[in-house]
């Protein structure tokens, strides 16, 4: 995402880099703008960012927010493969053991 529309999302993505977990309704919110997003235009950190948001989300109790995450992951994941995704992070993630089903689907992907 380019220009006004880059720094709008940084700003709604300042909730997903806070590091504590938001309120069940607001992950909600943010993972339902997020999927509706055109994911191939935001930057590589910006995936990354929605990558780790999805992946957090799932451990919600609410399955609303649980569906979303899910639903964002299924609309970040072709962008992902079809990008210049950072695999370097992908490794870092797999040696600090937080290996998440998504995350070792994308190391097989890449390492096969």
């Amino acid at each position: 995402c380019h220009g006004r529309e880059e720094r709008f999302l940084d700003c709604l993505l300042a909730y997903c880099r806070a590091g504590g977990r938001v309120e069940a309704g607001v992950a909600f919110q943010l993972l339902d703008t997020f999927a509706a997003l055109p994911l191939e235009r935001c930057t590589p950190a910006q995936r990354e960012t929605l990558l780790r948001f999805a992946e957090s989300s799932v451990r919600y109790r609410e399955l609303t927010v649980r569906t979303a995450a899910a639903l964002l992951l299924r609309e970040l994941l072709p962008v992902l493969l079809l990008s210049e995704l950072p695999w370097v992070l992908l490794s870092e993630l797999l040696r600090e053991r937080r290996k998440s089903v998504l995350l070792l689907l994308l190391h097989r992907i890449h390492c096969h």
